[in-house]
């Protein structure tokens, strides 16, 4: 992780098109203690704390404007507990994928215990790797809106706010 004071610039904003062609921007901060903000202005996100934008941003290289853009982007987020959290939940999503497939795939056509077995031990995996996404994706939302540790200021017997 670059060091907070090292970073060229402290915020970048990506703006694109989604699937229904709505314009969206993305905004990442770096905050001290390693820790970002992301924030996304789709009515997703204020609705759930968390969108697919703020999640594309860290997959989809064809968002950025260019190499430099991306760079910029990597070194705000780049090491950080929110870009390990979007990882985490980039391989649930895929693990669920494959898992709900091979479910779906699976399905018993008619009543044969080896097929419904089959099915059962493949629905049971798919619940498993379901949970797991749905931990992960709680904290990637929590890692997307961080919030501020109260530090005591012994000297002046004050309370302050870092981030």
């Amino acid at each position: 992780m670059l060091p907070f004071h090292e970073l060229r610039q402290n915020s970048v904003s990506v703006t694109f098109r989604d699937e229904t062609g709505a314009t969206i921007t993305v905004l990442a901060e770096r905050l001290r203690q390693g820790l970002v903000k992301m924030t996304c202005e789709c009515q997703h996100q204020s609705e759930a704390s968390w969108c697919k934008h703020c999640l594309a941003v860290f997959y989809d290289r064809k968002l950025f404007e260019n190499d430099k853009h991306r760079v910029a982007f990597d070194q705000i987020v780049g090491g950080t507990h929110l870009e390990a959290a979007a990882n985490k939940l980039t391989k649930a999503l895929d693990a669920f994928a494959k898992a709900y497939r091979q479910m779906t795939f699976d399905r018993p056509i008619d009543l044969d215990p080896g097929q419904l077995k089959s099915f059962a031990n493949r629905a049971y995996h798919a619940s498993s790797v379901a949970g797991h996404l749905a931990l992960s994706l709680e904290d990637f939302a929590n890692k997307l809106r961080p919030r501020t540790t109260p530090v005591r200021n012994d000297f002046r017997g004050q309370d302050r706010h870092f981030a």
